[in-house]
């Protein structure tokens, strides 16, 4: 177990967001005497970059731009900044925790629990990634992740009977809640599919890592050192 202090310096965030995770149930962990400790096991394998977290629009325009989309509604300069910041993710020695500091304010992630996680995937409402994709290597019917807009997250958890896992409960289902793109469709970018996986543990840390190669060299970047 490692101290509430610990966890916010490895996610890049404060300690009071620390605990109110740990209150919810989104983080694992235990109360000793007053003391909040947190179960490592339960913080994403990447930690936040330093600096602050980019925003939403861009955070999408990026996504849109991995995948071929040329981004005619903004301005040249826009779009040569946000070639240029993909182009040092995917060329940096360490790509997860800039892939993070980049995509990271796309949407809020939460763990969930359902009976049957299969039947997300043929949800009108949910629209499949991460694990879920099978060009993630990591796809199978006892798991389920993919994104859900605000207005149709109570809908989807009641026709699913979805529940949130609390601290220590097993969790078979990783709902991205946000203001998604309108024509966001599975499949969806590869970038996507990789932010997913880097938010989660090793072994998804290495299929996003994989990921990212394959997106170097589909857009002629090499990888630096």
């Amino acid at each position: 177990m490692i101290s509430v202090e610990e966890a916010a310096r490895h996610l890049g965030r404060s300690e009071r967001w620390v605990r109110a995770m740990l209150a919810d149930g989104r983080l694992d962990g235990e109360r000793i005497a007053g003391c909040w400790l947190v179960d490592p096991a339960s913080l994403p394998v990447v930690p936040v970059r330093a600096g602050r977290t980019a925003g939403v629009e861009m955070a999408w325009s990026l996504i849109a731009l991995s995948d071929g989309d040329r981004l005619d509604g903004l301005s040249a300069v826009a779009r040569h900044r946000l070639r240029r910041r993909f182009d040092e993710l995917l060329a940096s020695p360490d790509p997860l925790p800039l892939l993070r500091a980049l995509l990271d304010s796309r949407a809020e992630r939460h763990r969930l629990h359902v009976d049957e996680p299969e039947a997300l995937l043929v949800e009108d409402a949910f629209i499949a990634s991460g694990r879920s994709d099978p060009r993630s290597g990591m796809y199978g019917p006892d798991f389920a992740e993919g994104y859900v807009r605000p207005e149709d997250l109570r809908a989807v958890r009641r026709r699913h009977l979805a529940v949130e896992a609390k601290a220590g409960e097993r969790h078979n289902l990783v709902v991205h809640v946000g203001n998604v793109p309108e024509g966001l469709r599975a499949p969806v970018p590869l970038l996507l599919v990789a932010a997913d996986l880097a938010q989660a543990g090793s072994r998804e840390a290495q299929q996003a890592e994989i990921i990212l190669r394959d997106l170097g060299r589909y857009w002629g970047v090499e990888r630096d050192g």
